[in-house]
Order: C-alpha cells, then structure tokens, then sequence
C-alpha cells in the first residue's frame, strides 16, 4: 500500500503543474507525462489514479480540451502491456478513433489516427501507416496546425517517416512548419533541427560545394543542446557538424566541431560508450590537415577504446561496430599511402570491402550502397594509378534495374600485389546479383504501397467532395475522374481489367467501372454517388454480372473478382 502511495503521490508535482499551466501547455505536458512515466505505463491502477485527477483538473479549469484527451489517454491505456504487438495496438487506436468521429470530435480523431500510422509503420505495414499519418495531417491541416497544442510532435514524427524513405524534400518541408510551433519535449526541440540538417545535407549528396542551412541547423541543434544543458546532444550535433564539415571538405572548421564531440562523450564513456567513430573521423581531419602522427595517434585511440566498449550483442551494436572498422580501414588505406606503405594500404582496402559489403547486407539500401561503393572505386583507382602507372585496372560492370530505369556502374579495380582468381570473382558478382533482386522486391513493394496510399487518397478526396458540397445525384467519376481513378487503380491491381477481359471479353465499360469498384469494397451507396447512377441500376448491373457469370450473390462475385483478378 506504502509502495502505490509512493507512486500516485510522485505525479503530484507534475499535475500542479499542469493545472497552473495554459490550455495548450496542459496537454503537452499530460501527454508527455503519460508518455515517460514509468510507474504510469506498468500499474494500470496508478495511470487510472492519475487520470481520474487530470480528469478533475479539466472539471475546475472548465477545459474541455483536456478531458476529451484523458479520455482518450484512458481508452489507449493497454498499449503499455508489452505483449501487445504493434498491429494490435493500431487497431486500439482506430477504435477509439472510430469513436471520437462518431463524437464529432475530430481533434481526438486525428490524433488516433496519427497514432494507428505510427504502429502501422512500426509494423513495417508501410502502406497502411501512411494511409492514417496523411489522413491525419489533413484533418489537422483543416483544424489549423495552430490549434492542436502538440502538432510540433506530430509533423516530426511524420517527417521522420520521410526520411527513412529518402524523400528529404518532404523532411525539408515537414521540418520547416514543424519548427513554427511551441515544442513537444526538449529532446524532440533538438531533434527538430538535428533531422532537418541530416536532410539537407543528404541534399548534397556527393557534392562538397553548399551546405550552408544543414550548417546553420546543426548549429542551431547544438545552440539547443545548450541551452537545455543536453551533453548527449551538444555532442551528438558536433558530431554530426564535424561530419559535415568532412563532406564539405572545411577541414579546420571539421577538427574543431569533431574535438568538442570527442571531449564531451570522453566524460562519461564508460557509462554511455566510447566516441570509436569520432576519433576515427579525427583522424581523417588530421590526415587531411597533413598531421600524421596526430593521425595515427587517434586511429590508435579508436582501437584502443573498443574493447572497452560495451557490447551486448544488439543489432545496432553490431552495426556500430562495422561502421567503426569502416571507417578506421578507409582512413588507415589513406594513411597507409601517405605514409608509403602500399602493401599495408592494399590489405587495409582488402578489410574494407569485407565490412563494406557486410554493411550492405544489413542495410539493404541500395541508394547509400551503390553511392558509397562509387565512391569507393573511384579513390582506390586513381590511387593505384598514382602509384603504379604501368598497372592496368581491371573493372567490374554489373547493371542494376531499379523502378523505371536505373543504371549504376561498379567498377572496382584491384591489381595491386593481390590479384584475384576467378573463383572469388564470381562468389563476389553471385553475392552483388543476389543483393540487387532483393533490392529491386524491395523498391517494387515500396512502390506498391505508395500506389495503395495514392489510390486511397484519392477515393479520400473524392468522399470529401462529396461530403462539401452534398454531391447527392452527380457523377463524382468524371471521365477525366476516371482515368486518373483507372491510372491510380491499375497501379494498385496492374492484373485486373487484363485478366478480366481475358475470362469475360463481353463486358461494357459501365461493367468494368462496376467491378473496379467492387474490387475495392465499395458500399452500393458510394458506387451510385461516384458512376452518377442510382442504387437500384448498381444492384441491377451486378444481377446481370452474376447471372453472365453464372453465379449466385454478391459474396460470390467479390470472390470471383479475387479469383480471376489476383495481383502479382
């Protein structure tokens, strides 16, 4: 009893603190709170305690906002259970979505869907999180960003989406409006501008001319960091600044910001890791700086730390751990050169192609694998043609077919000391083929869900102007309506009227709209609103469709639609 009094009376502070706060600041920081406590998130009975008292706070400040969003804190509440999966808990989430709407409380709405979107997209059902992260940007695009007290969290988290899709414009855009509104947390404030400067400077790409705003962010991240007395972050954003700096080739500038990040993990590396890769772009500074020993001095301190690095076996530990060896051969190769020492640089390139291709295989990106791995050939070749103009290179072409038309060509050549045998060769292009087909699934799915999510917008936009302007007997499919519904669907489902008209040649236009939208589950009601015909002539054409097909019921048509209709 002692122990849950403890609990329900440590939230005390943050709810007078909350009752003294503006409207808007009360649900931020109610949600942040029900967000990071961890005696809330592992005793329903505390978090109900706690509830029933935000509850009270809304009734004597008459902040009806406020209730409405404990309500919905208590309606989620068993997200928390960790047995749950993430599919689970955005199907919880669209209940009481689908609750709030029946309500007419579309702030609550949206917030819910955002959510569903995120578990969704955490699921790795990439298609369905979309679908209810851009469902609820519009509705709190049509609410006003301004009026959602905690938006600042919400366009983050969807920007953050965007950017593990490589769209960086979206990020870009995302980031600039989310950067407009009070922040939902500090660590979210810092990130904000941490994100935006990775985007921009992914802009780049290869290039080391600009830069500026990604600078002007990752400073600005930093100046956060400061403020907020966030080691972690002042840290992590020098970090990130040096490596910009390194991009840009802006060396002194690189030194400095990579120094302040190196002496700020050093204070407490036992507890929270050993900055392996800072040292190591440390090194590459100086190498650039022409200070050698310097260089060598923090290659030396990279490998020095690792085994004390705590290890646990992780996944992104492991990662880590490649990506620091990457870095330390790609830096040592340079050295090795410098230094004239070209069999060390040769088996030092040796080593990096092995953790080159193990990175690749984890990461599965096929821009940042075919970016990097260009990059890679192009230094070691005109390295050994530095070194030995009388050798000759010998190349490797393999031609990769990505979405509509993608050509990368890979060259590597490596005649230096170490010539390769034949057998080795093509282990190594059998391994690079295998790679791209599962690249080229991935894109062609990436590809179907961003289809799924346009079509969906679309029907969307249709339902809504419907619902504006109470379009109850016009044609929502116009024939320019139709084509793009017909382009969108047939993205979607390449196979349907193909296959449709291979089994049934004798079917009218009129037909073909009929079962497109069947095919999408469509009720009577919205297939008579969209083709501008009434529901009693739906139900007639699909009568005519069973007894063509020879078939009995509606359940019976849809299944035929999925028989002879089956997406590749």
């Amino acid at each position: 009893m002692a122990v849950f009094w403890t609990l329900t009376t440590c939230g005390q502070p943050v709810l007078s603190k909350i009752e003294q706060a503006t409207p808007a600041e009360r649900v931020r920081m109610a949600l942040l709170y029900f967000d990071t406590c961890q005696a809330v998130a592992k005793s329903r009975q505390v978090a109900f305690v706690q509830l029933e008292k935000l509850d009270a706070i809304a009734g004597r400040q008459q902040d009806e906002q406020l209730r409405r969003y404990a309500r919905m804190l208590r309606d989620t509440y068993a997200r928390n259970d960790p047995k749950r999966t993430h599919t689970q808990n955005a199907e919880l989430f669209l209940q009481v979505a689908a609750q709030a709407e029946a309500d007419d409380d579309e702030q609550i709405t949206a917030v819910c869907e955002h959510f569903a979107g995120q578990y969704y997209y955490l699921a790795e059902d990439f298609g369905k999180g979309f679908q209810y992260l851009l469902s609820a940007n519009r509705r709190f695009r049509q609410i006003g960003y301004r009026n959602i007290p905690e938006i600042h969290r919400y366009l983050y988290e969807l920007a953050f989406n965007y950017y593990y899709l490589n769209d960086d414009e979206k990020v870009v855009e995302l980031l600039t409006e989310a950067s407009q509104y009070p922040p939902f947390n500090p660590n979210l404030h810092i990130q904000t501008y941490n994100t935006l400067a990775m985007a921009q400077a992914r802009q780049l790409g290869e290039s080391p001319k600009g830069g500026g705003l990604a600078v002007q962010n990752y400073q600005r991240a930093y100046q956060l960091a400061v403020h907020y007395r966030d080691s972690v972050w002042m840290g992590i954003a020098n970090g990130n600044l040096g490596g910009l700096f390194v991009k840009l080739k802006r060396w002194p500038e690189a030194l400095q910001a990579l120094r302040i990040d190196f002496r700020l993990v050093m204070r407490d590396a036992a507890n929270r890791g050993y900055p392996l890769t800072t040292s190591v772009a440390l090194a590459r500074v100086f190498l650039e700086l022409g200070q050698l020993d310097s260089c060598r001095f923090y290659l030396n301190e990279g490998v020095r730390m690792r085994p004390l690095q705590r290890v646990s076996g992780t996944y992104i530990v492991n990662v880590q751990d490649d990506l620091f060896w990457l870095r330390y051969y790609e830096t040592y190769r340079l050295y090795a050169l410098a230094t004239g020492k070209p069999s060390e640089s040769a088996r030092a390139a040796d080593s990096l192609l092995k953790y080159q291709n193990r990175i690749d295989k984890r990461y599965r990106s096929k821009a940042a694998t075919l970016a990097e791995q260009r990059l890679l050939i192009q230094q070691h070749e005109a390295e050994v043609a530095e070194l030995q103009q009388h050798s000759q290179n010998q190349r490797w072409l393999l031609s990769i077919g990505v979405g509509l038309s993608l050509l990368v060509a890979l060259l590597l050549g490596f005649l230096y000391r170490y010539s390769q045998d034949r057998r080795r060769r093509e282990a190594q292009a059998n391994a690079q083929r295998e790679k791209q087909l599962e690249q080229e699934k991935q894109t062609v799915a990436a590809e179907r869900d961003r289809a799924k999510a346009d079509l969906a917008l679309f029907l969307s936009n249709l339902r809504q102007l419907e619902s504006e302007h109470h379009l109850a007997n016009a044609t929502l499919l116009t024939p320019d309506d139709w084509e793009e519904f017909r382009k969108r669907f047939e993205r979607v489902h390449p196979q349907f009227f193909i296959q449709l008209r291979a089994q049934f040649n004798d079917l009218t236009p009129a037909e073909e709209r009929l079962l497109a939208l069947s095919k999408l589950n469509l009720h009577t009601r919205q297939m008579s609103h969209m083709l501008g015909i009434s529901t009693d002539s739906i139900r007639k054409t699909r009568y005519r469709l069973r007894k063509k097909f020879g078939i009995a019921g509606d359940a019976r048509l849809l299944a035929l639609l999925d028989e002879s209709a089956t997406d590749p």
